[in-house]
């Protein structure tokens, strides 16, 4: 989860945490590039609130990657569209401050929400209440952020499922590789936790039994886990967000053994 922010996304006064988050994400992906190995994946939340500066600079490391001779293959996930906005807070009237929040709020409205309301009490007499009001910045949607990233990965692809922007991928001669963004979400019953529409696990069988006919490996990388990744997330997860073994159960009933995910940062 690399959550990439591009510095043209802040100003003057922005935090000096998220410019050591910066630096700190630039350089691993400089030592990414040095690594003794064939293929970087990155498994989603490449940028930290989707907007079209940080999109764009990322995706111009990654062109650095590959010219060092890498294979770069990339899905996405929630911090890189959420709804198609992004926010920065606005302190005055020459200044803002990086800040993702509220990027899960599904149809945020920056007039209506009240910033004000979650500042300290001395941001409160330092900006007041006018001040504290976020700014729109430019975002990508999901189809603007497949056409960005089009060349890492969905290019090199044997198949494709564009409704649900996955790929399936030749890794080498004997791996295949499926890349999985996990958009789908079951709105008619109580999990809504990141999974696949049932046309997509159709596609993802179609892959697996392919690969098993052309003698190769497959695995299978998404930016959600495919089930609980540790105790503590079936004990505390909400009803909306159960993080069920479903999708992992069904991948390996499949003869996917393998797979790699984001998300958790754990």
């Amino acid at each position: 989860d690399t959550h990439y922010i591009s510095r043209r996304s802040c100003t003057p006064d922005v935090a000096q945490t998220t410019l050591d988050d910066i630096a700190v994400t630039e350089q691993a992906m400089k030592q990414a590039a040095a690594e003794n190995c064939g293929t970087i994946i990155i498994t989603g939340d490449l940028t930290d609130v989707g907007d079209r500066y940080s999109h764009e600079e990322f995706a111009a490391i990654l062109r650095d990657i590959k010219r060092s001779g890498k294979n770069v293959y990339v899905i996405f996930a929630t911090h890189d569209y959420h709804h198609q906005k992004a926010y920065v807070k606005k302190f005055d009237d020459n200044k803002r401050r990086y800040t993702s929040y509220p990027w899960d709020a599904p149809y945020f409205d920056p007039d209506d929400f009240d910033y004000y309301s979650i500042l300290t009490e001395e941001a409160k007499k330092e900006i007041g209440r006018e001040n504290a009001k976020p700014e729109l910045v430019e975002a990508l949607s999901h189809n603007e952020i497949w056409e960005l990233y089009h060349e890492f990965g969905p290019e090199q692809a044997i198949s494709v499922y564009e409704q649900d922007f996955c790929y399936c991928v030749d890794i080498d001669e004997n791996t295949r590789c499926l890349m999985l963004n996990d958009i789908f979400r079951n709105v008619e019953c109580a999990d809504i936790s990141a999974s696949f529409s049932p046309e997509c696990f159709r596609w993802i069988k179609k892959c697996v039994e392919e690969a098993k006919r052309d003698g190769k490996f497959i695995f299978a990388c998404s930016h959600h886990p495919f089930m609980p990744t540790v105790p503590a997330h079936r004990l505390g997860a909400s009803q909306k967000n159960l993080r069920t073994p479903y999708t992992g159960k069904v991948l390996a009933d499949l003869g996917v053994e393998l797979g790699f995910v984001g998300h958790t940062h754990a």
